[in-house]
């Protein structure tokens, strides 16, 4: 039989070995991201005593209606060529989710290899995002010089260095304050420990990596532009990592700054998200080079978990400004975890949700009341009614991050609804909103 447990490092050199193969790497050159500082938590899968597959984990934090919920980000997820399609990533992925929901963990994020892959698993696409290649001369359309650009930290994969008097530990507080003020305003954008700044923003990808922010009249920090420069040779691209600010006047002066590398670089490349107004920022709207592309999947781990803990908006970016209140019943349909694969009552106060699992035979009167499925139940007397929601894992995960709302996935018949006022309290508590995820793992 199959065994998941963690890996511990006597493994780390077969997980090399399977990785190298898999990502078509040498295994000496993939071993650099299974040690510290860039490694997270591994999870393999044995059969016959043989490492078969194995993948890392990175626990942090993401933004649902702007509370904060526990996720982990999956990478380097890798197989043995001799042991594929026989199940037993199927049982690596359970015993990741297993792990998870005995954690308390609610969320599992990852990029794959192939989207159809994890969609069977349960994974669904949470977000897209733009790519762009833009001569630096288009910043200069919204770009002034207003305020102050200074820079703040120059890094290298083996180097970090503080500029301008700033400790480490100064210079990456900055860079946080300026992030975490946008980062509420989105849904799964992760909050970043020292850690994770240091050794997976600033010094993971090969290059050079230039951080400058940009300061207000009174010397406040309002913005910042991480980038790298990673072929050396004359008008080599400028990567833009990260572009953030808390005001007009901070992307005003950062765009003017980027607008100043015309005679250095010839194209600035960098990512945003599907449908960010700064795309309405540049002097030339046929821009030279943009695609929309798909980016993170995410799965929800433990229904009642999530659900409760996503809530319907919190501080710092509540999704709803008139106080939520309503049930309905919703048929979760899991074939990789057993414990969501069921019906689940939810009911939200205006504040608190809470969510249920009902059993069969349940009486489900008093558990969504008169504004959901239960209504007509209950005043017969039955224990069980029609669910208001009929929905799989995936598509429930999707909706549940804001990728899509709940109407446009039953315009489209991913999802089943009965309509009534508990269908209509889940229209209201499953909205779109605009999602960034900026992590690389």
């Amino acid at each position: 039989m199959p065994e998941v447990r963690p890996l511990t490092p006597d493994d780390i050199p077969a997980y090399s070995a399977i990785a190298g193969y898999a990502f078509n790497g040498t295994p000496e050159r993939i071993r650099i991201y299974l040690e510290p500082p860039y490694a997270g938590r591994m999870l393999g899968v044995f059969s016959e005593g043989k490492l078969a597959a194995a993948l890392m984990e990175f626990p942090f934090e993401v933004w649902l209606l702007g509370r904060l919920v526990d996720a982990v980000g999956v990478a380097t997820i890798a197989s043995a060529p001799e042991t594929r399609r026989s199940g037993l990533v199927r049982e690596l992925m359970f015993g990741h989710l297993r792990r998870l929901r005995d954690e308390g963990v609610g969320l599992s994020l990852l990029y794959p290899f192939s989207f159809a892959f994890y969609e069977r698993f349960g994974w669904s696409l949470a977000a897209q995002r733009v790519e762009l290649k833009i001569p630096p001369a288009e910043f200069a359309a919204y770009g002034r010089r207003v305020g102050r650009i200074r820079q703040l930290i120059y890094a290298e994969k083996e180097l970090f260095q503080p500029l301008g008097g700033e400790t480490e530990e100064s210079a990456i507080a900055t860079l946080d304050r300026v992030y975490e003020r946008e980062a509420a305003r989105f849904n799964l954008t992760a909050r970043r420990t020292a850690e994770y700044w240091r050794n997976r923003v600033l010094r993971l990808d090969e290059g050079r990596r230039f951080v400058f922010v940009w300061e207000d009249d009174a010397g406040e920090v309002r913005g910042h532009v991480i980038s790298r420069v990673t072929e050396e040779k004359d008008m080599a691209p400028l990567v833009v990592r990260e572009i953030i600010s808390t005001t007009p006047d901070g992307w005003r002066g950062l765009f003017f700054f980027l607008s100043c590398h015309e005679s250095q670089h010839k194209h600035v490349r960098f990512v945003l998200p599907a449908g960010s107004p700064l795309l309405d920022l540049f002097g030339n709207p046929r821009i030279e080079e943009s695609k929309v592309s798909p980016g993170v999947m995410a799965r929800i781990v433990d229904v009642k978990r999530l659900l409760e803990a996503r809530g319907v908006g919190g501080e710092g970016g509540g999704a709803a400004s008139i106080p939520l209140r309503g049930s309905c019943l919703i048929q979760v349909h899991d074939q990789l975890a057993p414990w969501n694969d069921g019906t689940f009552a939810v009911r939200c106060d205006g504040r608190a949700v809470t969510v249920r699992e009902v059993k069969a035979g349940d009486s489900v009167a008093g558990t969504v009341g008169a504004a959901g499925a239960a209504d007509v139940a209950a005043a017969a007397g039955e224990t069980s009614a029609a669910p208001d929601l009929d929905i799989d894992i995936g598509i429930l995960s999707r909706v549940a991050v804001g990728a899509r709302s709940l109407g446009d996935i039953l315009e489209f018949g991913l999802a089943t609804g009965r309509p009534g006022p508990g269908l209509d309290f889940a229209l209201s508590f499953f909205p779109a909103r605009p999602i960034w995820h900026p992590e690389y793992y």
